[in-house]
Protein backbone atom coordinates (compact mmCIF):
# COMPACT_ATOMS: atom_id res chain seq x y z
CA UNK A 1 0.00 0.00 0.00
CA UNK A 2 1.33 3.31 -1.29
CA UNK A 3 1.84 6.31 1.22
CA UNK A 4 -1.04 8.09 0.36
CA UNK A 5 -3.44 5.18 0.52
CA UNK A 6 -2.27 4.72 4.07
CA UNK A 7 -2.78 8.34 4.90
CA UNK A 8 -5.83 8.25 3.33
CA UNK A 9 -6.70 4.98 6.35
CA UNK A 10 -5.56 6.85 8.87
CA UNK A 11 -7.46 9.99 7.52
CA UNK A 12 -10.52 7.68 7.46
CA UNK A 13 -10.12 6.19 10.52
CA UNK A 14 -9.81 9.31 12.11
CA UNK A 15 -13.16 10.69 10.78
CA UNK A 16 -15.25 7.75 11.44
CA UNK A 17 -13.61 7.65 15.49
CA UNK A 18 -14.90 10.92 16.10
CA UNK A 19 -18.51 10.19 15.34
CA UNK A 20 -18.27 7.09 17.53
CA UNK A 21 -16.34 8.61 20.38
CA UNK A 22 -18.95 11.89 20.16
CA UNK A 23 -21.94 9.77 19.23
CA UNK A 24 -22.37 12.68 16.37
CA UNK A 25 -23.37 12.35 12.93
CA UNK A 26 -20.71 13.53 10.79
CA UNK A 27 -17.42 14.47 10.58
CA UNK A 28 -14.70 15.55 8.16
CA UNK A 29 -10.81 17.06 7.42
CA UNK A 30 -9.53 19.37 5.38
CA UNK A 31 -5.91 19.73 5.06
CA UNK A 32 -4.12 23.21 4.31
CA UNK A 33 -1.83 23.28 1.10
CA UNK A 34 -0.82 26.10 -0.37
CA UNK A 35 -3.00 28.25 1.91
CA UNK A 36 -5.91 26.75 0.51
CA UNK A 37 -8.32 23.82 2.37
CA UNK A 38 -8.51 20.63 0.06
CA UNK A 39 -10.81 17.51 1.21
CA UNK A 40 -8.87 14.93 2.77
CA UNK A 41 -11.31 12.33 4.30
CA UNK A 42 -15.24 12.43 5.52
CA UNK A 43 -17.52 10.05 6.94
CA UNK A 44 -20.30 8.61 4.81
CA UNK A 45 -22.85 11.11 5.95
CA UNK A 46 -20.53 13.70 5.63
CA UNK A 47 -19.49 13.13 2.31
CA UNK A 48 -21.83 15.25 -0.21
CA UNK A 49 -21.62 17.93 2.75
CA UNK A 50 -18.07 17.99 1.90
CA UNK A 51 -18.66 18.01 -2.05
CA UNK A 52 -20.99 20.88 -1.86
CA UNK A 53 -18.73 23.40 0.43
CA UNK A 54 -15.55 22.62 -1.66
CA UNK A 55 -16.72 24.69 -4.18
CA UNK A 56 -16.96 27.80 -2.57
CA UNK A 57 -14.32 30.16 -2.40
CA UNK A 58 -11.40 28.75 0.08
CA UNK A 59 -9.75 32.29 0.64
CA UNK A 60 -13.04 33.34 2.25
CA UNK A 61 -13.02 30.54 4.49
CA UNK A 62 -9.66 31.56 5.96
CA UNK A 63 -10.41 34.42 6.66
CA UNK A 64 -9.44 35.47 10.56
CA UNK A 65 -12.72 36.03 12.54
CA UNK A 66 -15.37 35.64 9.27
CA UNK A 67 -15.50 31.81 9.07
CA UNK A 68 -14.97 29.03 11.47
CA UNK A 69 -12.27 27.85 9.68
CA UNK A 70 -10.34 30.72 9.50
CA UNK A 71 -10.77 31.17 12.99
CA UNK A 72 -9.18 27.59 13.64
CA UNK A 73 -6.54 28.26 12.06
CA UNK A 74 -5.66 31.76 13.01
CA UNK A 75 -6.22 30.97 16.93
CA UNK A 76 -4.90 27.52 17.16
CA UNK A 77 -8.19 26.42 19.38
CA UNK A 78 -11.32 24.79 19.12
CA UNK A 79 -14.43 26.21 18.07
CA UNK A 80 -17.99 24.78 19.15
CA UNK A 81 -21.09 25.90 17.72
CA UNK A 82 -24.32 24.71 19.19
CA UNK A 83 -26.28 25.83 15.98
CA UNK A 84 -24.03 25.60 12.25
CA UNK A 85 -27.35 27.26 10.47
CA UNK A 86 -27.58 29.79 13.05
CA UNK A 87 -23.73 30.95 13.09
CA UNK A 88 -22.04 33.85 11.40
CA UNK A 89 -18.87 32.39 11.25
CA UNK A 90 -20.17 30.11 8.67
CA UNK A 91 -20.64 31.70 5.51
CA UNK A 92 -24.47 32.47 4.13
CA UNK A 93 -23.79 29.31 1.44
CA UNK A 94 -22.14 26.80 3.95
CA UNK A 95 -25.23 27.47 6.33
CA UNK A 96 -27.44 26.54 3.61
CA UNK A 97 -25.47 23.54 2.89
CA UNK A 98 -25.68 22.69 6.62
CA UNK A 99 -29.49 22.60 6.70
CA UNK A 100 -29.70 20.77 3.39
CA UNK A 101 -27.96 18.33 5.15
CA UNK A 102 -29.80 18.81 9.07
CA UNK A 103 -26.24 19.54 10.57
CA UNK A 104 -26.49 21.61 13.49
CA UNK A 105 -24.25 21.22 16.38
CA UNK A 106 -20.62 21.53 15.83
CA UNK A 107 -17.10 21.42 16.87
CA UNK A 108 -14.00 21.75 14.85
CA UNK A 109 -10.86 22.03 15.89
CA UNK A 110 -7.00 22.71 14.28
CA UNK A 111 -4.99 19.71 12.92
CA UNK A 112 -1.70 21.25 14.40
CA UNK A 113 1.94 19.79 13.40
CA UNK A 114 4.86 21.07 15.68
CA UNK A 115 2.38 23.84 16.37
CA UNK A 116 1.33 25.06 13.06
CA UNK A 117 -1.97 24.35 11.37
CA UNK A 118 -2.17 22.02 8.54
CA UNK A 119 -6.09 21.14 8.37
CA UNK A 120 -8.95 21.50 10.00
CA UNK A 121 -11.28 18.66 12.33
CA UNK A 122 -15.09 19.14 11.81
CA UNK A 123 -18.17 16.86 14.08
CA UNK A 124 -21.66 17.77 12.99
CA UNK A 125 -24.67 16.32 15.17
CA UNK A 126 -28.20 16.75 13.52
CA UNK A 127 -29.67 18.14 16.87
CA UNK A 128 -28.59 21.73 18.37
CA UNK A 129 -26.17 20.56 20.54
CA UNK A 130 -22.91 22.20 22.66
CA UNK A 131 -20.67 19.53 22.66
CA UNK A 132 -19.05 19.44 25.96
CA UNK A 133 -15.34 19.91 26.99
CA UNK A 134 -14.65 16.57 27.50
CA UNK A 135 -16.00 15.41 23.95
CA UNK A 136 -13.94 18.55 22.89
CA UNK A 137 -11.08 17.15 24.53
CA UNK A 138 -11.06 13.49 23.09
CA UNK A 139 -11.30 15.39 19.79
CA UNK A 140 -8.11 17.71 19.84
CA UNK A 141 -6.27 14.31 21.54
CA UNK A 142 -7.70 12.49 17.93
CA UNK A 143 -6.35 15.06 16.43
CA UNK A 144 -3.21 15.14 17.38
CA UNK A 145 -2.81 11.18 17.07
CA UNK A 146 -3.77 11.75 13.46
CA UNK A 147 -1.40 14.45 12.33
CA UNK A 148 1.27 12.12 14.48
CA UNK A 149 -0.03 9.37 12.30
CA UNK A 150 0.44 10.59 9.44
CA UNK A 151 3.55 11.80 9.91
CA UNK A 152 5.23 8.35 10.66
CA UNK A 153 3.63 7.17 7.49
CA UNK A 154 5.13 10.69 5.66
Amino acid sequence: MGELNKIKVVLDSAVNEAVRLLDANAAYIRLLEDEVLVPGAATASAVQYLEDISGLSTSALLNAGKTIAGQLIATKKPVVLNDITESDLILSKTRLMAKKHGFHGTVGVPLLKHGEPVGVFFVFDRTVRRFTEDEISNLVGLANQTILAVGDIA
